[in-house]
């Protein structure tokens, strides 16, 4: 979306008398908008909460959600200046910052998707609470499992 908006743009920048391809550009940045919204722009709230390990899990939410509102604040006051001074090449940028994102998500992150959180936890090298449970013997007897010593008491 964003190619499309940066082609239309340079085609139809300042100067032009045929007022189509700048709103076909507007109709693409509400799309792009549109789609941004709904995908990319969630993986601040999902990717946190699902990489960080859960005594860390607000702190890393929070630092994910204040570099996002810092990131939206610079872009908002450098964009008007950007696009007054290089024009259409400022959508490289994004461009260039969505498909590195996308690589790094595709990469870099597992599909957790229908995944249990024992599996979810598993795929982020968290041990398992079952297999910690096997490991302890708390009953004091031999032989004996802790789920049946809890079970007996």
């Amino acid at each position: 979306m964003i190619s499309i908006i940066m082609a239309l743009s340079a085609e139809f920048g300042a100067g032009t008398t045929d007022q189509s391809g700048p709103r076909a550009a507007i109709a693409f940045i509400f799309i792009y908008s549109f789609g941004y919204a709904l995908f990319f722009n969630a993986m601040v709230w999902v990717v946190p909460v699902e990489l960080f390990p859960f005594f860390l899990r607000s702190k890393g939410l929070g630092l994910a959600v204040f570099s996002k509102a810092v990131v939206a604040i610079v872009l908002a006051q450098i964009t008007p200046i950007a696009i007054e001074h290089v024009h259409w090449r400022y959508y490289s940028l994004f461009i260039a910052s969505n498909f590195a994102a996308g690589l790094i998500y595709y990469f870099f992150l597992p599909e957790t998707k229908g995944k249990s959180l024992e599996e979810i936890a598993e795929l982020f090298g968290d041990a398992l609470a079952t297999e910690q449970l096997e490991d302890v013997d708390t009953s004091g007897k031999e032989g004996m499992h802790p789920a049946k010593h809890l079970e007996s008491a």
